[in-house]
């Protein structure tokens, strides 16, 4: 979706009665920071990272900020890496590749650093387990073999091509141990789960994000052969699989009570349309989608990558569009109650700007995180000003 440079930023509406009132998550493109905004859209609490670029965060149930990131150096020695460092640096090539980042930390409210964990080829996305363990997304490279089996995706002609890449899932106890590591391109066929036409060959899943449920399942979202699947740890087996026409490019799986999956549908590579985007609730007894938000017309709502949908208590959904920079909230009749507009704007060493988001997050008046705080935008009166939230 295109958007004017003159569009109004911060919020641009609300309905009071029908919104879920909380405060939202988020980190700005490109700053060392993330930030909690109020129903206003005005910052209230900013925690802030001098040797950390951040990627995205959630709250924990004890209330601390726990959140993925990047060291700037590392990124800067992968940027300058010649094709021929890359081919036999592993961790370096990684960089190059959408949704990494080297670090995963946890930061108490007040912004003091309270564990970390490095690891260079986690990417996109973690789930923490009642238990305290995280399950994180890996990337590593595929059995020669199996690689040569994969089908689909652009061939480069090259004679020297790095291996290709597929997903691991690993528990992470808090020592950084790691205590289970699951192939998730074993559930996957070669043929029958094709990369995606105009992807390159580098990824077979690329894997965006995941889930548990309450038994124990994991649900996992494959954006490069648009997969959302649901793995049986223990048996190791595939319980259930989406595939397209159904679903494209798609991001942000999630469990909803009840059952269903919820799924952020990017819409890119439609075979049968012009992209566009939606957010939509499938039942996988039946493999039927029982609930969908899309726009009219359905190109008013369109984000190609990253974006996230998340449900709130009340049954409305949270919809971050994140090219756009577009977090709103929506009923179940897919009336927008809630609409911000980021006035983040990120610029690069080549002169392009940025104002994307990759997740955001709404957590209600009730969470532990707010209790006995006084969150309001008083603090943060300049920065607010700066970007117009005033």
């Amino acid at each position: 979706m295109g958007w004017s440079a003159y569009r109004k930023t911060g919020l641009t509406y609300q309905n009071p009665s029908k919104s879920f009132k909380g405060f939202t998550l988020l980190s700005p493109p490109g700053s060392e920071s993330a930030v909690l905004i109020n129903m206003a859209g005005q910052v209230v609490k900013r925690w802030q990272f001098s040797d950390f670029r951040p990627g995205f965060g959630k709250l924990l149930p004890s209330g601390n900020l726990m959140i993925t990131g990047s060291d700037p150096e590392f990124v800067k020695r992968a940027r300058a890496a010649d094709e021929k460092t890359l081919l036999t640096d592993l961790p370096l090539r990684l960089t190059r590749l959408g949704g990494g980042y080297t670090i995963l930390r946890e930061y108490d409210f007040e912004g003091n650093l309270l564990w970390s964990y490095q690891n260079p080829a986690i990417h996109h996305d973690f789930h923490v387990k009642e238990n305290g363990n995280i399950l994180l997304p890996e990337w590593v490279p595929l059995p020669e073999e199996l690689a040569k089996q994969v089908r689909g995706g652009i061939r480069n002609r090259r004679k020297n091509q790095p291996p290709m890449l597929g997903d691991d899932i690993i528990e992470i106890d808090r020592e950084g141990n790691v205590v289970a590591r699951h192939h998730t391109w074993k559930y996957f066929h070669p043929r029958r789960d094709p990369i995606q036409p105009l992807e390159n060959r580098a990824e077979w899943t690329h894997l965006n994000g995941l889930d548990l449920t309450p038994d124990g399942k994991i649900i996992i979202s494959c954006r490069a052969n648009s997969r959302v699947a649901i793995l049986d740890p223990e048996s190791e087996t595939l319980v259930w699989k989406l595939t397209e026409p159904e679903i494209s490019m798609q991001h942000h799986v999630t469990y909803i009570e009840g059952g269903n999956i919820q799924i952020f549908d990017n819409g890119m590579n439609k075979p049968d349309a012009l992209p566009y985007s939606r957010v939509i609730e499938v039942d996988p007894k039946t493999s039927k989608v029982v609930w969908q938000y899309k726009a009219n017309p359905s190109q008013q709502f369109f984000s190609g990558h990253i974006s996230s949908a998340q449900r709130l208590k009340m049954g409305n959904v949270f919809i971050c569009e994140g090219t756009s920079g577009r977090l709103f909230e929506v009923t179940r009749n897919n009336e927008v109650v809630w609409e911000w507009i980021s006035p983040f704007v990120d610029g690069s060493d080549d002169g392009s700007l940025s104002i994307s988001i990759y997740r955001a997050y709404r957590y209600g008046l009730d969470h532990p995180a707010f209790a006995h705080r006084n969150l309001t935008p008083d603090a943060y009166q300049q920065l607010n000003a700066s970007l117009g939230l005033m």
